[in-house]
C-alpha cells in the first residue's frame, strides 16, 4: 500500500494562521512485541501578516527527557505502541504548541481548528483510526526547558478529554475544535494554543486485535490530510 502525506495546513480562510506544514510518510504503528521504525517527516513553514510560530515537543528515550523536536525529519511521528505491555506507552504523547500574535485577540472571535481525515471506515489500519487530538491554553506553563513544558502539557491533558473521528461504528471525516473566550489567556500579547496528538487507547482496545505471533510491527498508514484554522469574522 502506498504512503500518504499528512499536511497540516493553518492558513485556510482569513489566514488566521499562516502557517502550512507537510508530513510525508507514516505516522504511527503498533507492535505486538517491540520493534523500529525508520520512517521520516519532513516539516516546512512560512509566515506572512501574521506573527505565527510553533514547536514541536516529544520525549527522546535515549535521553530520557522531553526535546524541542522542531525542524526534525520525525518530530510528528508517533512512538510504536506496545499492544502487550501497554504500560510501555507512557511517553507517546506529541505536543505541539502554537504562539499567535500579530492580529486583535482581544475581541474574542471563535476561531475553529478542524482536522480532516480520507478514509470513511472505522476498522481499517489507517491513522485517523487511532489517534486523538486534545487542545487547551496553559498558562501555567511559564519555563523555557521542553522536558517542563511537554510534562506540563501531558499532566494537563490527563484530564481532557479526547477528540476523535471515530464514535463506535460510526465515523466523521472532519475533527472540530473551538477556541473562543480566550481573551484573559493573553500574554505579552502572544496567545498560546498546545495539542497533544497521541493514541486512543479505547479504540486500540475496541476495534484492532493483534497477536504475539505476529512478531513485527503492524502499519496504520496515514490518511490524515490538513488541519486548518477559520473564523466567523
Amino acid at each position: 500500500m502506498k504512503h500518504t502525506r499528512l499536511k497540516i495546513m493553518t492558513a485556510a480562510l482569513l489566514a488566521l494562521f499562516d502557517l502550512a506544514s507537510c508530513f510525508a510518510g507514516t505516522l504511527a504503528w503498533f507492535t505486538a512485541a517491540k520493534t523500529a521504525d525508520a520512517s521520516r517527516m519532513a516539516v516546512q513553514m512560512y509566515t506572512h501578516e501574521l506573527d505565527m510560530s510553533y514547536r514541536v515537543y516529544k520525549y527522546d528515550d535515549d535521553l530520557k527527557s522531553a526535546i524541542n523536536a522542531t525542524g526534525q525529519a520525525d518530530a510528528l511521528v508517533l512512538q510504536e505502541y506496545d499492544s502487550v505491555f501497554e504500560n510501555h506507552n507512557e511517553h507517546t504523547p506529541i505536543i505541539i504548541e502554537f504562539a499567535m500574535t500579530g492580529m486583535d485577540l482581544g475581541e474574542n472571535i471563535p476561531v475553529y481548528v478542524t482536522a480532516h481525515c480520507t478514509n470513511a471506515t472505522y476498522d481499517e489500519r489507517y491513522i485517523s483510526n487511532i489517534v486523538e487530538f486534545k487542545f487547551g491554553l496553559i498558562n501555567s506553563i511559564t519555563s523555557d526547558d521542553p522536558d517542563d513544558i511537554y510534562t506540563a502539557a501531558v499532566s494537563h491533558f490527563r484530564n481532557v478529554d479526547g477528540l476523535t473521528f471515530v464514535d463506535g461504528e460510526t465515523k466523521s471525516r472532519n475533527l472540530v475544535y473551538t477556541l473562543d473566550d480566550y481573551s484573559e489567556d493573553i500574554m505579552g500579547g502572544s496567545l498560546r494554543l498546545y495539542i497533544q496528538l497521541d493514541y486512543a487507547v479505547d479504540l486500540i482496545r475496541d476495534n484492532f486485535s493483534f497477536s504475539l505471533s505476529d512478531a513485527t510491527t503492524t502499519t496504520f498508514y496515514n490518511d490524515l490530510t490538513m488541519i486548518d484554522c477559520s473564523t466567523d469574522a
